[in-house]
């Protein structure tokens, strides 16, 4: 749980496109997008710079999809959760 949302690592040490994780990809696209809103002058002969590309919008899809996994997977493994985090308060 703790590296769900660690992209660097992934980024890091993977250089093949396909076997990126959910977050990795999604973080280059956000990058991405970025690059397009900054970069005028590259953009200019492809007509973009009057474009309104999707900030916070993007940003809120990208948010929804990297939850998607955790919210389909968490009722299937709740009750294992749980019995850990009880047999692991217990006092001995």
């Amino acid at each position: 749980m703790a590296y769900w949302n660690d992209w660097t690592n992934g980024l890091y040490y993977i250089s093949d496109t396909k076997l990126y994780s959910l977050n990795v990809y999604l973080n280059k696209l956000m990058n991405n997008i970025s690059f397009l809103k900054s970069s005028s002058s590259l953009t200019e002969g492809a007509n973009l710079t009057n474009l309104d590309l999707p900030s916070v919008g993007a940003r809120m899809a990208i948010a929804c999809i990297a939850v998607l996994p955790v919210v389909i997977v968490f009722p299937f493994i709740q009750a294992q959760m749980i019995k850990g985090v009880v047999i692991g308060g217990v006092k001995g």
